[in-house]
């Protein structure tokens, strides 16, 4: 993946991907945010395929989906104490 597509998928990730119930095997919201990353991506002339050289971008989402509910998870822990 090109240091471009990495630091568009970064920053998108930042602003739509929020904590949600932990993603299962095959998970519909996975595939729904690497399809509108890849638009979203395209409007700035990146194509998927650049995206996905390294990566596959339904993965990708299923772990950002996985550490944004382990971030919220922690930071109510630590409201707990």
């Amino acid at each position: 993946m090109s240091k471009r597509s990495i630091d568009f998928v970064s920053h998108w990730i930042d602003e739509n991907v929020n904590p949600e119930p932990y993603p299962l095997a095959n998970d519909i919201r996975a595939q729904e945010l690497a399809d509108r990353c890849a638009v979203d991506a395209a409007k700035q002339g990146i194509s998927r395929k650049e995206i996905e050289e390294d990566e596959d971008l339904v993965d990708r989402m299923v772990e950002a989906m996985t550490e944004a509910t382990d971030r919220e998870i922690n930071r109510l822990a630590s409201q707990g104490d």
